[in-house]
């Protein structure tokens, strides 16, 4: 039985801030963002794909230490019916908080699951597929052996097949402007592929799959794993706005100069800092347009889009405001996120509450959002003396 004040000191510790890590500081598996490609997608729209492909930005330091330790991730999508406002599987799917609790909302067979399209009676849940994610090198599908061939799996994706009912719905229906969001929950568990892939003996199309995400929860249940969630967005077919595109982040500048996406060797001085320096760092944005007289449009590339209200009435114009999130595997950020301003970065002390990774190698990431489903990132490898 948890104790009423063991609870009650956990919150005002907390609330001073003293011991604890800050959600910046990442020293084991954690999934920091997710992103699809494209962010919002369409049926029989011009200008809009029918499908978008999903990858995870995940960090895990604990392989540093131990090269042999792999990370997996499987990824589920819930498809809404917008004709039925009433709170369905994909609503209590989005506000889980552990694995454990998913597999009484899954249907028995997965195979039966109607992805991007309207259910029809079948479950809206649909496996999209699994990655094998390594702390430096990133995401990638996952290769099944068979008869001693490699048969590498295609990538995660979702894919519309009709409109969800959007169009049959009567003229003023909020869905009709607002869309509809598919549900994507990624799961990221300790294992290999080979581990993963064990018991699994299924060739039909379907059923490979199916038998996938059952190992995936068998894995849950003894292994360190983190869920992570994400929104593709579905277009109504009365908003008329461009389509919404993911925004784009070319590197981190440190001091004004960016640190090398491959800084090779011998280690670059403009990737080494001191214990305990401070630096300033800033988004490098993507290259944009230029104006009449060949300067970069500032913030050109942040969208303009129409906000609605929750009946499908429009609020009015608004642009972008991306958001920018900033992660380390040491130091410590002033502020954990920023908008247009740099922020403040102070390289580990070596002290025992602020460590120095192995060998100095400290990992930096920086999520960008939009705040309407698009997202970017990039991460950068910096040495610390």
């Amino acid at each position: 039985m948890r104790r009423p004040w063991i609870s009650l000191v956990a919150l005002v510790a907390s609330a001073c801030g003293e011991g604890f890590l800050p959600v910046t500081y990442v020293d084991d598996l954690r999934v920091l963002a997710l992103r699809a490609e494209p962010p919002e997608i369409a049926w029989d729209r011009e200008g809009f794909s029918t499908e978008s492909e999903v990858s995870a930005l995940v960090a895990d330091p604990v392989q540093l230490r131990i090269p042999e330790r792999e990370v997996v991730v499987g990824y589920l999508a819930c498809t809404p019916d917008p004709a039925d406002p009433a709170p369905g599987p994909c609503t209590a799917v989005a506000t889980l908080r552990a694995p454990a609790e998913i597999g009484r909302h899954l249907p028995d067979d997965l195979c039966q699951a109607a992805p991007g399209g309207p259910s029809g009676g079948k479950s809206p849940f649909s496996f999209l597929g699994a990655e094998r994610c390594r702390h430096e090198g990133g995401c990638a599908p996952l290769v099944l052996e068979r008869d001693g061939l490699p048969l590498p799996l295609p990538a995660p994706v979702y894919r519309l097949e009709g409109d969800l009912g959007l169009g049959a719905l009567p003229a003023g229906h909020p869905a009709r402007t607002r869309g509809a969001q598919v549900v994507i929950l990624a799961f990221a568990v300790v294992a290999s592929p080979g581990e993963l892939f064990d018991g699994v003996e299924e060739t039909d199309p379907c059923r490979l799959p199916a038998a996938l995400m059952s190992r995936f929860f068998t894995l849950f249940e003894s292994r360190p794993n983190v869920l992570a969630l994400k929104r593709i967005q579905v277009r109504g077919p009365d908003n008329h706005d461009e389509a919404n595109v993911n925004p784009r982040v070319a590197g981190i500048l440190a001091g004004g100069l960016p640190l090398p996406a491959d800084p090779g060797d011998p280690w670059p001085d403009v990737a080494t800092f001191s214990r305990g320096q401070a630096v300033r760092l800033f988004p490098r944005p993507a290259a944009s347009a230029l104006d009449d007289e060949g300067k970069p449009l500032h913030g050109a590339e942040r969208q303009r889009y129409t906000r609605y209200r929750v009946d499908g009435s429009a609020v009015g114009e608004d642009e972008e405001e991306w958001r920018f999130s900033w992660f380390s595997t040491g130091g410590r950020f002033e502020v954990p996120q920023t908008t247009r301003e740099p922020v403040l970065w102070t390289a580990p002390t070596g002290e025992d509450d602020d460590p120095v990774p192995p060998a100095g190698r400290t990992f930096l990431y920086l999520v960008v959002r939009d705040g309407r489903g698009g997202t970017d990132w990039v991460m950068r490898e910096v040495r610390v003396r």
